[in-house]
């Protein structure tokens, strides 16, 4: 196998990790929360924000990083149905989810008429010291929809209003409501946007087709990504062998060369035998040339007794070439011995 071809296989083996590795990557950006008693409910943060649900221990390092005290919170979970708080690293932006049973049917059932119906029943109404101000309305006919609020909420004991931004749905028969507000002041755009990212993360157990379904995807992509190597392997390996054989007969046609060429050699170094006196005592026939000036037609003549051999090969002779190839090789090949 050349060495070519190998860089090449190697070449695109890696491309293949790569481009598993990148999608395990992308799936690992953010921070993915399974809240146990929202019934393995699933909420995707951003990489600078951190949470805490009803199942967090005291010790845990949310609390000594925004400097929140551990039975408060889990007051205020306990109070507002609330099972989720997350905060951003500096401490601005504040996020809370709220999960309860619901009165009304899912979402996603609704057409655009039905939800904006459900949009204008909130706005106007005033809902424990809660305005809600204005509406967005969600893309229908999606697995899980949404509803989005400009809030304004009183604080009675600083007795001043906050905006804030909220964000509701009701799906398998539970509500679930997203809010966002500025630890210090009114909530702004890049805070409405923020909060519509968040809540196309919230994942409900067997909801969505199944490319939704996060660790389909991932397990799918290192499924592919070990049967790419799988095949790379394969294929390494047939180029391999299928290089290996190539070798072998090249190297037997090499042999068979010296071989034509060893006996070639061999008959063409053979020349007669020298005549003996015994031959001639013996009256054995020797072929001899005609005299030159007999003038007799040009014809031999040999006497009788043709069993002896005409020629015979020359005993040690040394100009033979050598065979780089041993007695075995050649034996094996030409199907004396088995490998």
């Amino acid at each position: 196998m050349s060495i070519t071809f190998t860089r090449r296989l190697v070449a695109a083996g890696l491309c293949v990790l790569m481009c598993a590795a990148a999608c395990l990557t992308v799936f690992a950006a953010g921070n993915t929360i399974t809240i146990k008693e929202c019934d393995d409910l699933q909420i995707t943060l951003p990489e600078t924000m951190t949470a805490v649900t009803r199942s967090s221990n005291s010790d845990d390092p949310y609390f000594a990083k925004h400097g929140l005290s551990f039975s408060e919170v889990q007051e205020m979970f306990l109070k507002d149905d609330t099972y989720l708080q997350a905060m951003d690293d500096n401490n601005m932006v504040t996020l809370t989810l709220s999960y309860s049973d619901a009165t009304t049917a899912d979402f996603s059932t609704f057409s655009s008429a039905e939800l904006a119906e459900v949009a204008r029943n909130f706005v106007g109404q005033r809902n424990e010291n809660v305005i809600f101000n204005s509406s967005t309305l969600d893309e229908v006919g999606k697995d899980v929809v949404w509803l989005y609020f400009n809030i304004t909420v009183h604080d009675d004991q600083t007795g001043t209003d906050k905006k804030q931004v909220q964000a509701t749905t009701v799906h398998g028969g539970k509500s679930v409501v997203l809010t966002m507000l500025r630890n210090d002041g009114d909530v702004d755009a890049a805070d409405f946007e923020t909060l519509h990212s968040i809540s196309q993360t919230v994942k409900f157990p067997g909801s969505g087709p199944w490319f939704t379904n996060k660790k389909v995807i991932i397990f799918g992509a290192i499924g592919v990504g070990v049967l790419a190597v799988i095949i790379l392997v394969i294929i390494i390996a047939v180029a391999v062998k299928k290089s290996k054989k190539k070798k072998a007969i090249s190297r037997n046609d090499k042999i068979l060369e010296e071989l034509a060429d060893k006996y070639q050699v061999r008959s063409t170094q053979r020349k007669p035998a020298e005549e003996k006196p015994a031959d001639r005592a013996q009256g054995r026939s020797v072929w001899q040339p005609p005299a030159e000036d007999d003038g007799a037609d040009e014809q031999y003549s040999y006497k009788s007794e043709p069993k002896e051999a005409y020629y015979e090969d020359e005993a040690g002779y040394d100009d033979e070439p050598k065979s780089k190839y041993s007695d075995e090789d050649l034996a094996r090949l030409l199907g004396d011995m088995d490998d």
